[in-house]
């Protein structure tokens, strides 16, 4: 998604994981719309299963640990420090647009 005026809220990632039946209304009352990471800290949704719907919500790709770049992508070395202050991890450099990973995608 390229525009931050059209980015769905945390809620709508809350909704999905409901909807799909991985997340009870109980459950989805014990974290606010704001921080959606206490479901996978107390373990009531599983990493991979919340990694896999928010990005369906946020559209953006899902890849998995082996999908990640072997080497650095050329030209982000000066990047380092904001990279790993804000886990972002470069994917690809084309035509000037860098693709980035992204630990939690929904805080971004």
């Amino acid at each position: 998604m390229n525009s931050n005026t059209n980015r769905p809220s945390p809620q709508a990632v809350l909704n999905r994981l409901m909807a799909q039946g991985v997340l009870s209304d109980t459950q989805s009352q014990r974290v606010s719309n704001s921080s959606l990471r206490p479901l996978i800290d107390a373990g009531i949704v599983p990493e991979r299963i919340f990694a896999e719907i928010a990005s369906a919500v946020y559209e953006c790709a899902f890849i998995t640990r082996e999908q990640l770049p072997f080497h650095a992508v050329d030209d982000t070395t000066e990047l380092a420090s904001f990279l790993i202050e804000h886990e972002v991890l470069p994917l690809s450099l084309t035509d000037g647009v860098l693709a980035v990973a992204m630990s939690d995608p929904v805080s971004y």
